[in-house]
């Protein structure tokens, strides 16, 4: 709790509009769903089926972050934390899906993007606008009193674990070419 409130005060300044913005644009249907499409596309162009097949699992299955959020049952943080105007949720809170999820989805377009970008600058900046948009959304659930540090935290390494065994099984597909 202390490192909510400290967080929360350091980020005063951010409004509130913002963070929310932030913190839900991947989970806006339209989003999603355009996120989706040009990921596939990327991978259709480079004909790598096995990557379409891995990130369609990856996105599926990505919802058992909710079975893991009904196993340890941890509360939300207080209702005192919330932003103002901010309405209190009624699931878990460890791991923030919110933070798995775009870990977990921009983590793919990152090393996809890496992979098939055709110089380095396109290479990097895919990687760096990806690192930066996940931080800058679990950074926003903290701004607005939803997770504890650990909810981002847990959600970042459940979706390393997710991003590492999509490329592993992606680089042992290709490898087997």
């Amino acid at each position: 709790i202390f490192l909510l409130k400290n967080i929360q005060k350091i980020f005063y300044f951010v409004p509130l509009n913002y963070a929310t913005c932030i913190s839900d644009f991947y989970f806006n249907e339209i989003n999603k769903y355009i996120i989706y499409t040009l990921l596939f596309c990327l991978l259709y162009a480079n004909k790598n089926y096995a990557g379409i097949l891995i990130c369609a699992l990856s996105i599926y299955y990505a919802d058992f972050y909710r079975l893991i959020k009904d196993l340890i049952a941890r509360p939300r943080p207080p209702v005192e934390f919330l932003a103002a105007g901010v309405h209190p949720h009624s699931t878990n809170s460890f791991p923030s899906g919110h933070s798995f999820l775009s870990a977990v989805v921009f983590g793919l377009i990152a090393y996809y993007g890496f992979k098939y970008a055709n110089n380095n600058f396109k290479k990097w900046f895919i990687v760096v606008f990806c690192i930066l948009f996940v931080l800058l959304v679990g950074l926003s659930r903290l701004i607005l009193g939803v997770h504890y540090f650990t909810d981002v935290i847990g959600g970042y390494l459940l979706a390393g674990f997710v991003v590492s065994f999509a490329i592993l099984i992606d680089s042992t597909v290709n490898n087997l070419k």
